[in-house]
């Protein structure tokens, strides 16, 4: 670690360990912080946690998986499968395939985190009052068979964990809407809800008063609002 600013205010080291992910090592430490005194704004920040995929990675990697179901189908029809044990030997492009899947799992993984931090650092810099996130029923969302793979590459728990652990840090209070609040079905502007707004849709067109934005980006402005008066009410 050459960067100097990732030393700020680190008055230990702890607990080192050492992760093989099939290909890199990784050496992680736990850190003890002095506590930062920062100034915030007024500001509350509504965060919509959307269901997205990496789309392009996820389809290379189904065409690899694809391609390599085929090659060991056809070496059982055609006879020349060669079985040790149990197991079925794999040949040269066999393995060269699955080491690019392994790659691509990988790469999804290494994007995802990134992107994780990244979204939870830009946030926390902005020095907000607040930041006010969905209270999702992760483990029932899970039970959608549709929603389930995106849920799961979106890390909604481990979102929410960084999020927590970096406002802690900075004294931004984290709030959680009601898990019944409609914020994606909520039009911002008239307060109509949406009842027929499907998951396809990704742009709000409000059926009351014909207001259109993003539906993520409306879905923050409910949450944002929603926040505000949380704390005018406590």
């Amino acid at each position: 670690m050459s960067e100097s600013e990732r030393f700020i205010g680190i008055t230990s080291f702890k607990n080192p360990r050492v992760k093989f992910d099939g290909k890199h090592w990784y050496l992680t430490v736990a850190v003890e912080v002095s506590p930062e005194v920062t100034l915030l704004t007024d500001e509350v920040i509504g965060v919509d946690l959307g269901v997205k995929e990496l789309r392009k990675l996820e389809k290379q990697k189904k065409r690899l998986q694809r391609q390599s179901a085929r090659k060991y189908k056809a070496q059982r029809q055609s006879g020349t499968a060669v079985i040790k044990g149990e197991h079925l030997m794999k040949s040269n492009n066999q393995k060269k395939l699955e080491e690019r899947i392994s790659s691509l799992c990988r790469r999804q993984a290494n994007i995802r985190n990134t992107y994780m931090c990244q979204v939870v650092s830009d946030l926390v810099k902005t020095h907000p009052l607040a930041i006010v996130m969905e209270n999702l029923n992760v483990t029932g969302m899970l039970k959608n068979g549709k929603l389930s793979r995106s849920i799961q590459e979106q890390a909604f728990g481990a979102i929410l964990n960084q999020t927590e652990w970096k406002c802690m840090q900075v004294g931004i209070e984290l709030l959680q809407a009601d898990r019944f609040y409609l914020s994606s079905k909520r039009c911002n502007a008239c307060g109509y809800v949406h009842k027929e707004l499907k998951l396809s849709d990704r742009i709000y067109i409000c059926p009351c008063c014909g207001h259109r934005k993003d539906r993520d980006a409306n879905a923050a402005d409910n949450l944002r609002d929603y926040g505000k008066l949380l704390l005018t009410t406590a």
